[in-house]
Parts: C-alpha cells; structure tokens; sequence
C-alpha cells in the first residue's frame, strides 16, 4: 500500500496473521519515518476503543529483521499464547529476508513456535494470505478509495492523516471469518487436502495461458474506477473489438464531462475546501526508546492514544501559560496607558487650576483699579457737601448680591438762577476777612 505526502509516493508496509478458525491478530502498520517515532497527525482519526492494531515507522517504510522479532514477540506471541495452551503454535511465512535467520527461529522456538517457509515463487498458490485475504483487501481500499475521491469530485489525496481510516474500513470489509476460511481451504492447508492446489494447476503447454481477468459486477461510479475497467477491457486476451472500444471511449469522456458538471453544480465550495485543507504536520508523540534504536520498535493502539492524550494535555498547559502571558502583557500595557492618561488628566488639571488662578488675579487687579479713589476726586466730594456713601463691595461685581453702588464724583449741575446769584457766600468762605 501506499500513500502521497507532498506529491511523492511513501510505501506503508502491512504485518498480517490469519488463523484457521477464522479469526486474524490485529494488524501492524509500518509508516515511512526517519525518526522511527509515530506523528500525531497520522493517528488522529485512531479510536483505541474500537481499533486494535501496532504501528511503527522506519526509514523507508519497509519491514526489517527487527521489525519481524518485535512482531513475533509483541503481536503474534502475545495474541495466539492463550489460544494454544501448551500446543505448538505453526506460523506459515514467505521467503523473505526478515523471517529466514537465526535470530528469529530461534526467537520462536524459543516461544514454542514452529516456523514452516514456503517455496519461492509459490505464495500466490500456498499463502492463504496471498490467496483469500489480501486480494478482497485491495479492493475493499480501492472501492473505499474511488468512494472518497467520486464524494470528493476528483479532488482528494491519500496522506498518512487520512490512510488509517480508509484501511481500517477496508480490513473489517475484507478479513472476514468466511474470507479467512476459504483462504485456508483454497491453499488445502485447512482442511488439509494437497490435491486442492495440483487440481489448479495448468495440465499442458497450451494451457498454460494466463486466464483473462473477470470484469467486475459492479458499474464504476468515479472516472478513475471506469478508466480502469477501460484499461482491463484492452488488455483482454481476446482482444477487443473496435466498435467495443469506441463505446468505451466515448463513455470515458461522457465521465469526464459528467465530472466537471457535478463539480460546477454540487457543492463546489465543499469540493474546494477539502482541496486546499491542509493538514497539520504533527508533532512527535514520543514513543521511541532513544536506547533501543533500531530494534523495530512497535506500539500498540493503547500506547498511541496514551501519548496523543498526553501531547494534547501538553499542548493544553502550554496554551494555558500561553494565555495567562498574554493576559498579563496585556494588563501591564493596560496599566501603562492607564497611567499615561492618568498623567495627561493630571497636567491637563494642573494648566486649568493655573489659567483660573491667573484669570482670578486679573479680576481682583481689575476691581481694585475699578474702586481707586484720586486725592482730587475725594476732595471734590468733600467740596461739594453731599452724602456720599462710601461704601464699596468686598466682593467682584460679578459676585455682589444683585446691589451696585455707582459714584458719580462730578461737580453738581446748578439751574440758571443759582447760577446768576452772587458767590458771596463762596468768596467769605474763601477769605473769611471780608465782608
């Protein structure tokens, strides 16, 4: 299987056991990783609840000899002990590199674990994984696959953030308790029966022509799905007759123009949103034992639910200390211009007590030229013998109690008569030697 991070292809390598009865271990996923730890992202659709399976990560993506001794002991050990009791456990396994060497016979012999290798090139008559269980897998994916992509208009991706649910829907589709049977009796394994595979087996020379591949049942929905069947149809031993394929042509652009219609039509703006959505890198959850550095080292679904929730109460406390530096930088620039304005409220206070007491002066220099009396005027009004009160308001005009008091210090206007009369009085009052 495989997966497209960033426009490249990245393999995900799958470790799988079935059993007789018709049951099958949790499965074991190995993603691409040059650190050998597990992402967040890659886990973030896991339900540990529901979800039984380990995962691990190496450089290429690829299985190694570790990878295969931390399966046999942390998965199929673990998961096929109680089953057998004190019997013998026989783990029917492929050529490969990884189960072939001492390390791992003697590892299961060591767990009472009888390890029988099949003949190169033959697995996909032998295997009853090769056989029963990994073909209806591929297709369980791929029909997942083409549903996804068709809902999504042509515009979806395979990443590692999204692989796990598309395969884990695709194993409960495929490894059935009836798919798992009929792989063991179509290899004669269980129920034993060698002629099962001779029967199956070409007679002569001229039969020996590979079979045609049977077109699926079902009508393709997506174009990707119908470009395949197109690709199966020219590639039929038979051949394929022109009219045959010119009706295949033309069906493949009616697709395609079907596509852009439901593109423009359907919901483009969801179209559109899942398109560009991008998904977070993740961070590292921290499963990797720094000392045991290429061991293979595997982790179950409880471990990866175990460390995301830890990450996610990490990245949890760090917002919180996060907040609470915010809010109290916040406050301090609060503060700051709170005193600030506190300061210019202050100046600006100071400047208006200062312009009131300078406009005060100015009143009271006012009044006290306005209530000046000259030697000349006090003693025309002696001269002139009246009743002049004197008295003059404490207080500004603008304050006195609604009384102004007015002097008028100019000589007395006397009628004609007063006027002609003789200033004796005046002169005796002068020079009081005369008469």
């Amino acid at each position: 299987m495989s997966t497209a991070e960033d426009g490249s292809r990245e393999l995900v390598s799958l470790l799988a056991a079935i059993c007789a009865d018709g049951t099958a271990i949790p499965p074991t996923i190995i993603f691409k990783g040059s650190s050998g730890d597990i992402r967040s992202s890659w886990m973030q659709h896991l339900d540990e609840k529901k979800q039984q399976a380990y995962f691990g990560a190496s450089e290429n993506g690829w299985s190694s000899d570790a990878f295969a001794r931390t399966w046999l002991t942390r998965v199929f050990h673990e998961h096929t002990k109680a089953k057998a009791g004190r019997k013998r456990r026989l783990l029917i396994l492929d050529g490969h590199g990884s189960h072939v060497n001492h390390d791992f016979v003697n590892l299961a012999e060591k767990y009472r674990i009888s390890v029988a290798v099949l003949p190169p090139h033959s697995t996909h008559r032998l295997q009853p994984l090769d056989v029963g269980v990994f073909s209806p897998l591929g297709k369980a994916y791929s029909r997942r696959l083409d549903d996804l992509i068709q809902s999504t208009h042509n515009f979806f991706s395979v990443k590692k953030s999204n692989f796990w649910p598309l395969f884990w829907g695709a194993w409960n589709d495929a490894l059935t308790e009836e798919n798992i049977r009929s792989a063991f009796e179509a290899t004669g394994i269980h129920p034993f029966n060698p002629n099962r595979v001779l029967e199956n087996l070409p007679k002569r020379q001229d039969e020996a022509r590979p079979s045609s591949p049977e077109m699926a049942t079902s009508t393709p929905r997506a174009t990707d799905a119908l470009k395949k069947r197109i690709i199966e149809a020219y590639q039929h031993p038979n051949g394929l007759r022109p009219d045959i394929g010119q009706i295949l042509r033309g069906a493949l652009d009616i697709a395609f123009d079907r596509d852009l219609l439901r593109i423009r039509y359907e919901n483009p703006e969801q179209t559109v949103h899942k398109k560009v959505e991008k998904t977070k890198w993740g961070k590292p959850l921290g499963l990797i034992n720094k000392d045991q550095v290429g061991e293979g080292q595997l982790f179950s679904a409880r471990q990866v639910a175990g460390a995301m929730e830890a990450l996610e109460e990490e990245e949890a406390e760090r917002s919180r200390m996060e907040r609470e530096r915010r809010d109290k930088r916040e406050e301090r620039v609060s503060q700051r211009v709170l005193r600030d304005e506190l300061r210019i409220l202050g100046q600006i206070a100071a400047n208006l007590l200062r312009e009131e007491e300078i406009r005060t002066q100015k009143q009271s220099e006012e009044m006290k030229r306005g209530q000046r009396i000259t030697p000349n005027q006090q003693r025309g009004a002696e001269t002139l013998g009246g009743n002049v009160a004197t008295t003059f308001p404490s207080a500004p005009p603008e304050r006195s109690a609604g009384r102004q008091i007015v002097l008028d210090f100019r000589p007395a206007r006397r009628s004609r008569a007063a006027r002609e009369r003789p200033q004796t009085g005046r002169r005796n009052a002068q020079n009081p030697s005369q008469p």
